[in-house]
């Protein structure tokens, strides 16, 4: 039997078993469709800890079988659990084959080997990582134990397979084992769009890359993912999620977390994926019973939702929420409003307690209008208010000339005020409460917003985990570190520091991509981290009437070797979407995108891509990016959205700094 052939023979035997454990579920849904009741505890729970179904979840609630363990044949619970079990959403046993939930304690098997500290963890022989297509296994990549041959050798011939898939084939492409791949000491290759993963840059030894992957698990198997093309929603990253980010996700959850990581280290993956962990039954006494995810965008909510949906556990309350739609549902607000330049005022902890103290005062408090009316009675009152009711006179100044209620009802940066004001007159109006608050890109969130967030949706003994990345920083008003963050939100502990980790390396953008984005960061701070090479970003100069078609013309072109999503990010997304529909574009499925015969191109302004991630994206006159602190933030965050192209279309000088790739 050839490689290929066995690699083919064995991934048909694992695709039988995800067979049966997906229609597993599906029999234990249909059996109780109108009912949620807690099936018998199997024996090997007493040490699996893993929970049984828990009905009242829908077929597409579930995913399909992310791993396997292998254990020695005398572990010490070989008379519970066989010598190999599966990992998976839900609690699963049938036909010589056990799949234990991903947030049960034995899981730490699966995601730390080893190096987990759980009692068997010595026992552990060999882990198998799969690569999901939807629920559909593509293929797997092995990691075996120093000392073991071949650690399921053998195990497929004892599975009882079923009659072939129903779902559709793929066919395998080979990922080797971690034991015995090797990166060539020198690489000659023919043009071609991409570079391979294991080719390497010219300027990077041999030793280097290995040093990179060495510390990784099914590293393979982490760039077929990374690959795949992007759909406008998180993919199914938790087969290879790694041990750095497994104990991220599995950190404590009654105190304070702060993740720092550049571009697609993975932190929105490990923030989704906590939430998850932490309303788990599986965590019993500590399991915390509701948690929000605060993320900077509605596009953020609609990248992320779908997976958590299809993770959580029924009984899990799990809020996913953007913090400007947030604020506008809270003070009554139309969704729409128009981004622009954030001031100090309006971003400041005292304006808060400002607003709190008048709206305590006030003798005609309104009461019985829509909330927006009410909010905006406040408003009006303060802009006429005198010293005796305001006493900070530069604040009382700023009041005096703000905008028209039309105009300030209209912009981002006003919200927070606006919100402060509804939730002064109505604490109720955010919800309920949560007892742990995921805030992602939490290095752009302002003081007046953090007040909002941790007085009135955190439980008073709530607790926080902030994810971001201090160089995409888009403001000069928020906080310059996470020390002083941490500080600021009272998370630190008597010592006064905070647990801050920082993740590495970069999974999403190719080396080239960061290379020439790093190029905005101070030089101490330009750390390559990436696990793929591709093609260098290109810059276009064209003419300022131009530019606009050209704009097009290069996003559609990205299509043709990207089939995911292409997005154009600029700051007057208007124009390319006339030429769009001039063009003959529909209006697609996800927001603010154009589609035609099966691709797709999303235009965004620098607000709404954050968090977000892309096949190739097409950067528009880096020039109008504002800068704040003398840094790039917004542009970077923008150049560091793409997973495998970037390009960069501009009529003015390029920002300081931003040099051609070489």
């Amino acid at each position: 039997m050839t490689d290929s052939t066995k690699r083919q023979t064995i991934l048909d035997a694992e695709r039988a078993v995800n067979e049966q454990y997906l229609n597993e579920i599906e029999r234990l849904i249909q059996r109780h469709p109108q009912r949620v009741r807690q099936i018998a505890v199997v024996q090997s729970q007493r040490w699996t800890t893993s929970s049984p179904l828990r009905l009242g979840i829908d077929r597409g609630a579930t995913t399909g079988v992310i791993g396997r363990v292998a254990l020695q044949e005398s572990h010490p619970y070989s008379d519970m659990m066989d010598q190999t079990f599966y990992i998976a959403g839900w609690y699963a046993k049938k036909d010589g084959f056990e799949a234990v939930n991903w947030t049960a304690p034995i899981a730490s098997l699966f995601f730390q080997g080893r190096s987990s500290k759980h009692e068997i963890a010595p026992s552990v022989t060999g882990r198998r990582t799969f690569v999901l297509r939807g629920t559909d296994l593509v293929d797997y990549a092995d990691e075996v134990e120093t000392g073991v041959d071949d650690p399921f050798e053998g195990m497929e011939r004892s599975l009882a397979i079923p009659v072939a898939p129903t779902r559709r084939r793929h066919p395998v492409q080979p990922v080797q084992s971690e034991k015995h791949r090797s990166i060539p000491e020198s690489t000659e290759t023919e043009e071609q769009p991409y570079i391979s993963t294991t080719e390497l840059h010219e300027t990077e030894s041999t030793s280097e890359v290995n040093a990179r992957r060495r510390g990784l698990r099914a590293v393979e198997a982490v760039v077929k993912v990374m690959k795949l093309p992007k759909r406008g929603r998180m993919g199914a990253v938790l087969p290879t999620m790694q041990s750095d980010q497994y104990q991220l996700v599995t950190a404590a959850g009654d105190r304070g977390l702060v993740l720092q990581g550049q571009p697609g280290t993975g932190k929105t993956v490990v923030a989704v994926h906590r939430a998850v962990y932490l309303t788990s039954a599986e965590r019993e006494t500590e399991r915390v019973g509701r948690v929000a995810i605060v993320g900077p965008s509605d596009h953020y909510v609609d990248h992320v939702k779908p997976i958590i949906s299809e993770l959580k556990e029924p009984e899990a309350e799990i809020q996913v929420l953007s913090l400007p739609g947030l604020l506008k549902k809270v003070a009554g607000l139309p969704l729409k409003s128009k981004p622009g330049d954030i001031g100090r005022i309006e971003s400041s902890w005292e304006l808060g307690r400002e607003i709190d103290s008048f709206v305590r005062k006030m003798p005609d408090r309104p009461v019985s209008a829509p909330m927006d009316q009410r909010v905006r009675r406040v408003v009006e009152a303060m802009q006429r208010a005198d010293s005796s009711e305001i006493g900070d006179s530069e604040l009382l100044t700023w009041l005096r000339g703000l905008p028209s209620w039309n105009a300030l009802s209209g912009e981002t940066r006003y919200l927070p005020m606006l919100a402060t004001v509804a939730l002064a007159l109505d604490s109720s109006e955010i919800g309920n409460r949560v007892g742990h608050l995921i805030v992602d890109e939490a290095q752009d969130v302002r003081p007046l917003e953090w007040r909002i967030l941790t007085t009135s949706l955190l439980e008073d003994d709530g607790s926080l985990s902030l994810f971001g990345d201090m160089n995409q920083r888009r403001s000069d008003w928020t906080a310059a570190t996470w020390e002083q963050l941490a500080e600021d939100l009272d998370i630190t502990d008597e010592a006064g520091h905070c647990d801050i980790r920082e993740l590495q390396p970069g999974y999403r953008s190719t080396r080239q991509i960061l290379r020439f984005a790093n190029q905005l960061l101070p030089r101490g701070e330009r750390a390559e981290q990436a696990l793929r090479d591709g093609p260098q970003p290109s810059v276009e100069k064209v003419s300022g009437p131009e530019r606009t078609t050209r704009t097009v013309d290069v996003a559609i072109d990205l299509t043709r070797r990207n089939p995911g999503m292409v997005a154009i990010i600029t700051t007057k997304p208007r124009a390319p979407s006339v030429v769009f529909r001039d063009r003959g574009w529909k209006r697609g499925d996800w927001l603010h995108s154009w589609t035609r015969s099966g691709t797709t191109v999303v235009i965004l302004h620098p607000d709404e891509a954050r968090g977000l991630e892309f096949d190739a994206v097409v950067v528009v006159e880096p020039g109008d990016f504002p800068e704040n602190v003398g840094r790039q933030g917004v542009l970077y965050t923008s150049l560091t959205r793409a997973n495998n192209e970037l390009a960069v279309i501009h009529s003015k000088r390029l920002p300081r700094g931003l040099r051609l790739p070489r």
